[in-house]
């Protein structure tokens, strides 16, 4: 199946091998991932630029590696989380909202989407939290 020609879309996909604890990423337009770990560094995963998926047909994508100390964790979102604003100040905002210190992720999402969203959004949001024991 194809796309719509008039229709593109953004992805992440991300590939976790507890053994090695290497997280294989592949990014399709998409804003990357925020690591969190356990020192207290938060740092955006250096993923290779890319194009949405359909706006060409022979784009190749590649994979970036991340190893992940236990304890670690990436925050995953869409970009109506971080463009409510301008790009680079969304981005830097996100890694000010997740210095929230809680081992509940659903409270650190709850945080984060208070932190980071005005009362009326203007594009729709997901915001995933993985923590890698």
């Amino acid at each position: 199946p194809t796309l719509d020609p008039e229709h593109f879309s953004t992805m992440v996909y991300l590939l976790w091998t507890p053994r090695s604890r290497v997280a294989r990423v592949v990014s399709a337009g998409h804003p990357p991932p925020l690591l969190l770990e356990p020192s207290g560094r938060r740092e955006y995963l250096e993923l290779s630029p890319s194009l949405p998926l359909g706006v060409l047909h022979d784009t190749e994508y590649r994979q970036s590696e991340a190893t992940l100390a236990p304890g670690s964790m990436l925050v995953l979102y869409t970009d109506g989380l971080v463009e409510q604003r301008r790009l680079d100040h969304g981005l830097t905002h996100l890694k000010r909202a997740v210095i929230h210190e809680t081992n509940d992720l659903e409270a650190l999402c709850d945080h984060v989407l208070r932190f980071m969203l005005p009362a009326q959004t203007v594009d729709d949001v997901a915001l995933l939290v993985l923590r890698f024991l």
